[in-house]
């Protein structure tokens, strides 16, 4: 692997997995690749973490006592101060069960041209 661009340790993730074993295979993963990460086994705590950290992006277990990745997705977005966080879900499931409850309808992407104002390029808007 090449240099890392410096400007990229500004960009945060948050992971979340009750496993400690594969969350901190995610964790390695990601700081390899030149992102700050925080990381916490408790899905409870994600919710005030990422309204205080702000990270660009949330990858989640889907399979987790208490809150799920799919609570976790509900109370995220319906935080005014999560709610535009993206929320990538994983499983190590091969049941297909976790794929059939997160089959919700995927927002349709729109464009526009970041050249012009302060459009931030691709937006997503719910279906």
């Amino acid at each position: 692997m090449g240099k890392i661009p410096d400007k990229i340790y500004k960009i945060t993730v948050l992971a979340v997995d009750d496993d400690p074993f594969i969350l901190d295979t995610v964790v390695k993963n990601l700081t390899a690749r030149g992102l700050k990460v925080l990381s916490t086994t408790d899905p409870e705590t994600v919710i005030p973490l990422a309204a205080k950290e702000k990270p660009r992006l949330i990858i989640s277990d889907i399979a987790m006592p208490g809150m799920d990745g799919l609570k976790l997705l509900k109370a995220l977005k319906e935080n005014p101060d999560t709610s535009d966080i993206p929320l990538i879900l994983l499983t190590s499931s091969n049941s297909g069960d976790d794929v059939r409850r997160v089959s919700i309808p995927a927002p349709k992407p729109t464009w526009s041209n970041p050249s012009i104002g302060n459009s931030p390029g691709l937006k997503f808007k719910p279906s």
